[in-house]
């Protein structure tokens, strides 16, 4: 039997054309082959909700799947709520394909599939954060003891931390709610298909995190693809396969060395280059012109050229940040980044300042936030160990809501 694991493609408006070429890929490939590999999706398919129109690309998305699921099985599994609301891959089902939105066993033909997706806590109604995670650990481990011995090929299908994973920027998989090696290697699978985590990595034997299926930001590095696994009597085999996308470089320099990047070679590769030097010195070159003269020189994809400023700069920063007056701040703003103002501008911003105070004494509109997402907060991240952590205001009493 052969597989092709992907995950975390975050289609969405904004990211049509990538996604589109993945899923042309993926076509191309399962067509050419005469036993057609089975598609396994493990969540994260969508990045958000996208609204049912040609203009949003979602009309080509979802076609590029159903000409997939014309000539193969597809199978999803639902991964981050954030990502994939409740119902988002109700069309696929729709259209063909098998979707797992909770955990769950499923027989085909000649293999069987061991269902995880991301647990969704609005499923868990609980008093206290701590709470509801000790159920959703207690339910993981439930489902876990459930699954029977293996009868035919079994591929396992998660979404979600396992404990010993790393993230893209080196960071331990740390969730309160993550798996451990230990509980899967108890499903006794003969690979298993794992999302969430950008960064493919082989956890151990055959169990796989396949990553992004294209870089989402400069700060992925990886080379993206998808794997092509195939189960035989005996043994399992994996190749990796790329989708053939740029790979993200990023390098720093001294703007006194930046002829040591020139020398160098990111054939094919997306440059970002963080280039050190005083903020005077801004002025003296056409950003432009130089991210052309090293794409040349270096025969890079793209170049883009971002600026690292001096000591000095970052002194007089902490200056504007411990200004309490709007006016003093806008002041040294415009002395760091050498900007004339008029005696005009200066009332104008006072006017603003005053503004400002009225406002804060006398509010003008309320409103009751029922909901918040926090996206990339560091401090979420070293603190409870998630890269995004929902707050469903809507449980609490009135009070001060502190995360620890």
């Amino acid at each position: 039997m052969d597989f092709i694991h992907i995950a975390d493609l975050h289609a969405s408006k904004a990211r049509v054309e990538p996604s589109l070429c993945v899923l042309d890929k993926l076509y191309n490939f399962i067509s050419l082959k005469e036993e057609k590999p089975v598609l396994l999706i493990s969540g994260d398919f969508w990045d958000s909700v996208m609204q049912n129109t040609e203009a949003s690309g979602f009309t080509k998305l979802t076609s590029a799947v159903k000409k997939i699921i014309d000539i193969t099985t597809v199978i999803f599994i639902s991964g981050t709520p954030n990502h994939e609301p409740e119902g988002s891959l109700r069309i696929f089902e729709e259209l063909g394909a098998k979707v797992f939105y909770d955990p769950a066993i499923w027989e085909f033909e000649d293999f069987e599939i061991v269902a995880i997706p991301e647990p969704r806590r609005s499923n868990f109604q609980c008093g206290t954060i701590e709470e509801q995670t000790k159920q959703i650990k207690e339910s993981l481990q439930s489902f876990i003891d459930s699954v029977p011995k293996k009868t035919k090929p079994r591929i396992v299908m998660y979404h979600g931390e396992v404990e010993g994973s790393v993230y893209q920027n080196g960071s331990n998989a740390s969730s309160p709610i993550a798996l451990s090696k230990k509980q899967l290697l108890t499903l006794d699978a003969d690979y298993y298909a794992l999302g969430h985590i950008h960064l493919p990595q082989e956890l151990w034997k055959n169990c796989w995190y396949v990553g992004s299926c294209f870089p989402k930001d400069a700060g992925e590095h990886h080379s993206a693809g998808f794997n092509f696994v195939h189960i035989g009597p005996k043994v399992t085999s994996v190749q990796r396969k790329d989708f053939g996308f740029a790979e993200n470089v990023t390098e720093m320099v001294m703007y006194q060395n930046i002829d040591e990047i020139k020398a160098k070679k990111f054939k094919g590769k997306n440059l970002t280059l963080k280039v050190c030097l005083d903020k005077l010195l801004k002025k003296s070159f056409n950003k432009q012109e130089l991210e052309e003269e090293i794409k040349e020189a270096t025969q890079a994809e793209s170049v883009r050229i971002l600026f690292e400023y001096s000591e000095e700069t970052n002194i007089r920063s902490d200056e504007l940040v411990a200004q309490k007056s709007l006016v003093d701040k806008f002041k040294i703003y415009c002395d760091i980044n050498d900007i004339r103002y008029t005696e005009s501008t200066l009332l104008k911003v006072q006017e603003i300042q005053d503004n400002l105070v009225e406002e804060a004494f006398i509010p003008c509109d309320t409103f009751e936030l029922e909901f918040l997402s926090l996206k990339g907060a560091i401090g979420i991240r070293d603190g409870l160990g998630l890269d995004e952590y929902n707050i469903d205001f809507t449980k609490y009493e009135n009070g001060v809501l502190a995360l620890v």
